[in-house]
């Protein structure tokens, strides 16, 4: 057994206090100044983007490309009556994930000439549905009542 020294006992019975330990060397080189503080680590939205987990923003929906994709659509589609195809087309779809920006294009494609089947696009993004029963089937009719819909929440084409 190890006899203990009289710094041990002094320490011991209160007399003198614990040693401090010695700092550490980076955290000592830090406070004089001679390093530079650590780079806080990116927040988790930050990372998720760098490490591709997170998608880019999307640009905005272009004029001139809703005009392309919808006159390939209409040209596509013209000679079809079964509704199917005409959803399923891919210019269909890419107008469709527009969004709500494409509402004012649509209702223009509406007002410029002879009413297209856009009812069905304007009600998956509105979710208005302002044609009255009586006037279902009647393309002019239907066209109507969503200019006037389009009007009333303050859209301008």
């Amino acid at each position: 057994m190890t006899t203990p020294n009289r710094a041990t006992f002094a320490q011991l019975a209160g007399d003198t206090p614990a040693p401090t330990p010695a700092p550490d060397p980076a955290a000592f080189a830090q406070l004089a100044g001679d390093t530079p503080a650590p780079t806080p680590a990116p927040d988790r939205a930050t990372f998720e983007q760098l490490a591709g987990d997170t998608p880019a923003p999307t640009p905005a929906p272009d004029r001139a490309a809703f005009e392309q994709l919808a006159d390939q659509w209409e040209q596509a589609t013209h000679f079809i009556s079964n509704i199917s195809p005409f959803l399923d087309h891919p210019a269909y779809q890419q107008i469709i994930a527009m969004g709500p920006p494409a509402v004012p294009w649509l209702l223009a494609r509406l007002d410029a000439g002879p009413p297209s089947r856009w009812f069905a696009a304007l009600h998956e993004l509105t979710g208005a549905s302002p044609t009255p029963p009586e006037s279902r089937g009647r393309i002019r009719e239907m066209a109507a009542a969503w200019q006037e819909w389009g009007r009333r929440q303050g859209y301008e084409w």
